[in-house]
């Protein structure tokens, strides 16, 4: 009778802390805000704060519209990206981004022609960048040739221009593939890696050449090149793997290329030395190259690699690379045993 009445009670404790976990983890919309007796809605509050005299407060609008995500807010952002305060307009064009919506791609257009502040300028460049209008290339590549436009603001061009893909930007780009500033050389060649198209992959590979002196401009262009997928490109990595005068990262990726484009073995002895590599980037890479053109060897490497690799990203890469190779190789025991039978 003793056990009967425990186990009721234990029931009842079971049941009890159920409907409280329920009640605890049941996720439901939030009411408007309660000040007193009065409900305050989130939206008609940020309108009204749009319109404070502190411009903290249109700020914090601003910033509440795009948190919202609501289309009734485009007008009142409009309307801020004429506030005189500086950060006011910036978050009003951040906001609009975050909406997506095309109706105000004319007005976030006015703000990088005209807005005297670059870095309202590079966020609008963003915003249309996460609006994706087409529409607005030649207006981001006359702004890019402009000498008066700040770096920031052209890097950010490089960047819009990039999530685009419109091949009619392709010209500009390839004009700028010579620019004197590094940084903007870089912001090129990755605009250009993101447009496959024959124009661009040419004007990568020509650029090789004329930076040999800057391993990083050398390495974005290879990285750019095989994540294209341009096998044309491999007679150009052999030459640059074969010269003695270019530097062990250019020879890496060199050796990368050929391996990822045309599984050539013949790199996988440069390519099995990066295993060990104190780059994050590189390791991976290597391991990523193993997966085909590996051979035995390179299969154990990468399980003795597996145990002391402290990045859980490369050790993902690890496992995709010793299930393909080991699919290639299978243990040769069981080929042994299977000759026997």
């Amino acid at each position: 009778m003793r056990k009967i009445m425990n186990k009721k009670i234990c029931l009842t404790i079971i049941l009890f802390c159920i409907l409280l976990s329920t009640n605890f983890f049941a996720q439901e919309i939030a009411p408007p805000t309660t000040v007193g007796t009065e409900q305050v809605d989130i939206f008609e509050q940020a309108v009204k704060d749009s319109t404070s005299p502190d411009p903290y407060t249109r700020r914090r609008a601003a910033e509440q519209f795009g948190t919202l995500r609501d289309i009734r807010a485009v007008p009142y952002l409009k309307k801020l990206l004429k506030d005189e305060n500086p950060f006011v307009r910036q978050q009003a064009v951040d906001s609009l981004g975050l909406l997506r919506t095309r109706e105000a791609v004319d007005e976030i257009v006015d703000v990088l022609k005209t807005d005297k502040e670059a870095q309202v300028r590079q966020s609008a460049v963003v915003a249309l960048g996460y609006i994706g209008e087409p529409k607005v290339v030649p207006v981001l590549t006359e702004i890019l040739k402009s000498e008066k436009e700040t770096p920031a603001v052209k890097y950010a061009i490089c960047n819009t221009l990039s999530i685009l893909k419109s091949t009619e930007c392709i010209p500009v780009l390839v004009e700028l593939i010579t620019t004197p500033d590094k940084n903007l050389r870089r912001s090129v060649i990755y605009a250009l890696g993101k447009i496959p198209h024959s124009d661009s992959i040419k004007a990568l590979r020509e650029a090789i050449d004329e930076n040999l002196d800057d391993e990083f401009i050398v390495v974005d262009i290879i990285r750019n090149l095989v994540d294209i997928g341009d096998k044309d490109s491999v007679e150009k990595f052999k030459v640059l793997y074969s010269t003695p005068l270019v530097s062990q990262k250019i020879k890496f990726y060199s050796a990368y290329g050929i391996a990822k484009l045309q599984k050539d073995t013949s790199v996988l002895p440069t390519i099995k030395k990066e295993l060990v590599n104190k780059d994050d980037t590189i390791r991976q890479l290597a391991v990523d190259a193993i997966r085909f053109i590996g051979d035995r060897e390179s299969l154990t490497m990468l399980k003795k690699m597996k145990e002391t690799e402290t990045s859980a990203y490369i050790k993902q890469w690890i496992d995709v690379a010793i299930k393909q190779l080991e699919a290639k190789f299978p243990p040769e025991t069981k080929q042994i045993q299977q000759k026997k039978k």
